[in-house]
């Protein structure tokens, strides 16, 4: 499959100029690799346009922003699950993607992108960084969540942005979709707050080396879980 990409190089010189306004034919500095059928970038249309929307018609501020996060997470992966996994593991691909929703990803990490310092806001648009470009773990989000075609989990834990990106997607929970989904539910039906919270995700990923947590079905998961949190009581 042919498709566009960005390097880190050029990604360096575009994103100034887009953040400062500055305008730039943004299909003249893509380059295309692969061959056969292209990649249709219009397959994020209704992504760019529904982002757009929840910008102009929500509060500012950080609650607002995981919310929204987590309830586009769920079209951008309805739109992108079809797409061919050569494309999804090229680093570039999200590179793009962080371009054509340039608004939303300026608008969802607004502190890094206030600073004009592109060491700063760098990892919030580069695809070599899963857990933090805003698409790509959008993407990896609703993966996880995804229950057929539900992604309601996805946005189901209000301030969520912790556990998702602390807690699932940078370590290797996010590699086991039944244990992410149980964690997250056990969330959602039990809160435990960010000092319960840490000790206890670190306790499981402590049983990474001996157990093969990949392996849990839904149930086996979420009674394991329940188990970790009763000892920590």
């Amino acid at each position: 499959m042919r498709y566009p990409t960005v390097d880190e190089s050029k990604l360096a010189e575009i994103a100034p100029k887009l953040l400062e306004k500055t305008p730039i034919a943004i299909a003249t500095e893509l380059s295309w690799v692969g061959t056969g059928e292209e990649v249709d970038l219009d397959l994020i249309g209704d992504l760019v346009a529904a982002s757009r929307s929840a910008i102009r018609n929500e509060k500012r501020g950080p609650l607002a922003r995981d919310r929204i996060e987590g309830e586009l997470s769920g079209l951008l992966h309805r739109s992108l699950r079809d797409v061919p996994p050569e494309v999804l593991e090229d680093p570039g691909w999200w590179r793009v993607l962080s371009v054509k929703l340039w608004v939303f990803v300026v608008w969802r990490e607004e502190g890094a992108f206030d600073s004009h310092d592109y060491r700063r806001y760098r990892q919030y648009i580069d695809g070599k960084l899963p857990s933090e470009c805003v698409p790509l773990r959008m993407f990896l989000r609703a993966a996880i969540a995804r229950v057929g075609d539900d992604y309601s989990l996805a946005s189901a834990v209000s301030r969520g942005a912790d556990l998702w990106r602390s807690h699932i997607l940078r370590v290797r929970t996010g590699t086991a979709p039944a244990l992410a989904r149980a964690f997250v539910q056990q969330q959602v039906e039990n809160r435990m707050t960010t000092d319960e919270l840490r000790p206890f995700a670190s306790r499981l990923n402590r049983l990474w080396p001996n157990v093969v947590l990949n392996l849990y079905s839904e149930d086996e998961a979420r009674d394991l879980l329940v188990e970790l949190r009763e000892q920590s009581m």
